[in-house]
């Protein structure tokens, strides 16, 4: 599941945690620092990709490189002629939705329409 934080700092992401994590899930950060604070009875698998391109490559990661890339054309992509930082907050809400419901794609279209 795909799912926007207000930030990276400490306080969000402690939020974050309580709101969406069982305490029993695994969960498998990159090493960014603020996932250190992850303690809190969750099982870690820590993926050190070791940076540069060789870090694309990574078995664990590669499909997280491949949606942020793709996440990142699109922004540039669509709203490359709007005043982006008016609408480029709009893009990844869109990705998240389209990505966290995307093993129902037929059931997407009407959810849309009568949400």
């Amino acid at each position: 599941m795909i799912e926007p934080v207000r930030g990276f700092g400490i306080a969000s992401l402690i939020d974050w945690i309580a709101c969406r994590l069982a305490p029993d899930c695994e969960v498998d950060p990159d090493g960014l620092a603020c996932f250190r604070r992850m303690d809190a009875g969750h099982a870690q698998t820590m993926l050190d990709t070791g940076g540069g391109h060789a870090a694309t490559e990574n078995a664990g990661a590669r499909w997280v490189n491949l949606v942020l890339g793709n996440l990142k054309r699109a922004i540039r992509g669509a709203y490359h002629a709007l005043a982006q930082g008016k609408y480029a907050r709009r893009c990844p809400a869109e990705a998240a939705y389209r990505f966290n419901r995307r093993s129902r794609p037929r059931a997407m279209l009407p959810r849309l329409a009568t949400g």
